[in-house]
């Protein structure tokens, strides 16, 4: 499968969509929806081509991944936390994943979907979540300092029919700054291709290594979600050298199972939709730490709503244990891989169900 990386440079404050919008008001998510960045693709692709069948090959075809746009700093991609990292009171710092108290998944006491368990060294209560954002060095991942920086607007509503200003109608905007700390903000995602001719129609109208300009998110009309984009090819020339009985599955992104899409479920959950990976081991699905979130959206090629969906949240670790010892191999790698390129679910072409895998989250795949 071909990818490519695509690198955004914000210009202006961006307005990402999330889940969590209340009243009047536009809260921007920190992380760009792979919907968002499918979206923004399609429209500039319609201003350079009006050639439909060749849209509906590219971008109705379910042909392409737009996988969601982290943001970089230091040229790390910073991830959601695992939910199943935890701080102990006791504690100043954040634990790294290779001390036992630090993964309630080890701990004795914890059982699935409970938020806390007790530090095997001192018995003090771990939270979850100790860390807000984690990062990914010499195939490690690492809890990292990093905060967003937001700026907060009020505008006034425009009357859609008039298209007049109602001054007494006003909503309020917190939007992704396009400065942090005085360099520009900068996110990365990639966008995945199922066949060599997709790819190479995508690139006729999107050449690697040249800058161009797209919108994204919300209130674009308002001076919001310019940004720079660059794409540059992408090869993975890696083996996975993933061995042993059990390995951690880590949703970076919302994943929108199909035992989860009409409410949430607390045990074999990853039954049905790694079924469809062939030759995946058999196992058994030991622990979960994870909460559930709800989905929607609105599709702007139907104008019409998308239908609720509940998901299990970016962040959530499903342990797996093997029923025989798995070796570390190409066809186990070529699994995995394939399961991380694609993701798990529902809309995986949207950036749902990304997943990261590595053995108890020491070591893991990228």
């Amino acid at each position: 499968m071909k990818s490519i990386i695509v690198n955004y440079s914000l210009l202006e404050p961006c307005i990402f969509p999330h889940q969590f919008e209340t009243g009047n008001e536009l809260k921007s998510g920190a992380i760009i929806p792979g919907t968002t960045i499918y979206g923004a693709f399609a429209s500039e692709f319609k201003h350079l081509d009006s050639d439909e069948g060749i849209f509906k090959n590219l971008f109705l075809s379910d042909e392409l991944i737009f996988q969601n746009g982290f943001p970089v700093k230091n040229d790390i991609k910073k991830y959601p936390s695992p939910l199943s990292w935890g701080k102990c009171k006791n504690s100043e710092q954040m634990f790294e994943v290779e001390h036992d108290c630090c993964d309630l998944m080890d701990i004795d006491s914890h059982e699935k979907f409970q938020n806390m368990g007790l530090c095997k060294q001192c018995g003090g209560v771990i939270k979850n979540n100790g860390s807000k954002w984690v990062g990914i060095n010499e195939k490690k991942l690492q809890s990292q300092e990093f905060s967003i920086e937001y700026e907060m607007n009020s505008h006034n509503s425009i009357e859609t029919e008039s298209q007049s200003t109602d001054e007494n109608a006003l909503y309020s905007t917190m939007a992704v700054s396009q400065w942090n700390k005085s360099r520009i903000s900068e996110y990365s995602s990639k966008i995945l291709f199922k066949s060599d001719e997709v790819y190479k129609r995508f690139i006729e109208k999107f050449p690697l290594d040249e800058v161009f300009e797209l919108t994204l998110g919300k209130s674009r009309s308002r001076g919001y979600g310019l940004v720079e984009v660059e794409l540059s090819d992408y090869e993975i020339n890696e083996t996975l050298n993933i061995s042993g009985e059990i390995i951690d599955i880590y949703f970076i992104s919302p994943g929108i199972l199909s035992s989860t899409v009409y409410g949430a479920v607390k045990e074999n959950i990853l039954k049905n939709d790694l079924s469809i990976f062939n030759n995946f081991p058999e196992y058994t699905e030991e622990n979960i730490i994870g909460d559930f979130v709800t989905v929607s959206g609105f599709n702007s090629m139907t104008g019409l709503p998308r239908p609720r969906m509940v998901a299990i949240s970016s962040g959530s670790v499903v342990r797996l244990r093997f029923k025989e010892k798995i070796e570390s191999n190409d066809v186990i790698s070529d699994l995995l891989r394939n399961i991380t390129e694609r993701g798990i679910g529902l809309r995986t072409s949207e950036g749902f169900g990304q997943v990261l895998i590595g053995t108890s989250l020491g070591r893991v795949s990228d």
